[in-house]
C-alpha cells in the first residue's frame, strides 16, 4: 500500500511534484521547528496560486535561483504575510512535518519513528513489489527513518488537523483509500 504510493510517486511529472513540494525539505536539510500560527497556515493557503507560476522556474534553478527569482518568491510570500520565501518554506516544512504524520482514516498523529518502522516493515512483507523496486524503497525509508524528527511543537498537530482538507488539496493524493492507509492521506479529509 506505502510501497505503491512511494512507486506512484516516483511516477509524478517533476512539474506536478515541484509545486507540491515548492517548499518540501530535501532529505539532507533540517527542518528549523517553530509554533505555528493560524495566520501561516492562511498565508500558506492563499499563497499556492501566486507560486504556482513559479515552480518549474524553480525546480530549474535546482536550489540556487537567480537574484530575478529570489525577488519573485520574496515578494510573493511578503504578499501572503511572510517575511520571506525563506520564512514561507520554513512554514511549509513545519506544516508537512505534521501532515506526513497523520492517518487519514484515525486522524492520529502516528510519530515519524514508528510511522516509517510500519512502512518498513509492511514494504518487506510486500510480494508484489519487484525486489529492485523495492531495494530502492527500503533503502529510502531507512535514510527517512535516519534522518525522523518528531514535532517539537504538538500544538501544530492540532492546528494542521484544522485546515487539513485545504491542505489535502494540494497534494495529489489517490482516490484508492488502500493507497492512503497509514500514509498521512486518506479519501475523506476528516481528521
Amino acid at each position: 500500500m506505502i510501497a505503491q504510493l512511494r512507486l506512484l510517486a516516483r511516477a509524478l511529472p517533476l512539474a506536478l511534484v515541484t509545486l507540491v513540494s515548492l517548499a518540501t525539505p530535501s532529505a539532507a536539510q533540517k527542518i528549523t521547528q517553530i509554533m505555528l500560527t493560524e495566520k501561516q497556515i492562511v498565508g500558506l493557503l492563499a499563497a499556492q496560486k501566486d507560486f504556482a507560476p513559479l515552480a518549474n522556474k524553480l525546480a530549474e534553478a535546482a536550489d540556487q535561483p537567480s537574484p530575478d527569482l529570489t525577488k519573485q518568491l520574496d515578494a510573493t510570500a511578503q504578499k501572503h504575510g511572510f517575511a520571506n520565501f525563506e520564512e514561507y518554506r520554513n512554514v511549509d516544512n513545519n506544516i508537512f512535518l505534521v501532515f506526513e504524520g497523520l492517518d487519514r482514516e484515525t486522524g492520529a498523529y502516528v510519530p515519524p519513528e514508528e510511522r516509517l518502522n510500519l512502512e518498513l516493515e509492511e514494504i518487506k512483507n510486500d510480494k508484489t513489489i519487484p525486489d529492485d523496486d523495492k531495494k530502492a524503497i527500503i533503502t529510502e525509508v531507512k535514510e527517512e527513518l535516519s534522518m525522523a524528527e518528531a514535532v517539537q511543537h504538538p500544538e501544530n498537530i492540532a492546528l494542521v488537523k484544522k485546515h487539513l482538507d485545504k491542505l489535502s488539496k494540494l497534494l495529489p493524493i489517490p482516490e484508492d483509500p488502500e493507497l492512503n492507509r497509514g500514509s498521512g492521506m486518506g479519501e475523506d479529509g476528516a481528521q
